[in-house]
């Protein structure tokens, strides 16, 4: 979790330009506007990366491999103190919110949907959305409307909202999928 400081910062900042950006959006594209982090997200290959990390995480979370990960990594490393599990927990639960947003806020760009593997983001949609209809206490948690579980709704949204821009059919196909 050393890392979990300087991702909510870029999170910060990519949520303020986007904010900042707001309703200027309408035909510009994500080079004529001001939101570098997307961008950077964009250019460097890494949106589909952060996916990656978001969709890994929520599988191990959905199959509880946390609690046999510490176990391992304490008896892999002797030497070295780890949190206890209630303040892993939490620092779990802001790197899933952390990343979902910073998501989040990459796909208002068409630009990113255009480049986006939709195949593993409608996979970790579907999965999510069916783990939460078992899980109703993920989605009634207070910090629920940052968790995957509600914000996989604003993903799909999102695709919805651009899908005349998007290849329709092969997305179309994904989620009857």
């Amino acid at each position: 979790f050393s890392m979990l400081t300087a991702l909510q910062h870029i999170t910060d900042i990519a949520v303020g330009e986007s904010k900042k950006a707001g309703d200027d959006k309408g035909d510009s594209t994500l080079w004529e506007r001001h939101e570098l982090i997307v961008r950077y997200l964009l250019e460097e290959g890494k949106l589909n990366l952060t996916i990656r990390l978001l969709v890994d995480f929520k599988d191990n979370q959905r199959n509880e491999m946390f609690a046999q990960a510490l176990q391992q990594a304490q008896a892999n490393e002797p030497g070295i103190t780890f949190d206890d599990i209630p303040t892993i927990k939490i620092k779990a639960a802001l790197y899933e919110q952390t990343l979902g947003v910073l998501v989040s806020c990459a796909l208002r760009s068409v630009e990113s949907l255009q480049t986006l593997d939709t195949a593993l983001l409608v996979s970790h949609i579907g999965r999510t959305l069916v783990f939460s209809l078992a899980h109703s206490e993920m989605v009634r948690s207070p910090d629920s409307a940052r968790r995957q579980e509600v914000l996989c709704v604003t993903y799909l949204s999102t695709i919805f909202d651009h899908i005349e821009e998007l290849q329709e059919d092969r997305i179309m196909q994904l989620i009857c999928e």
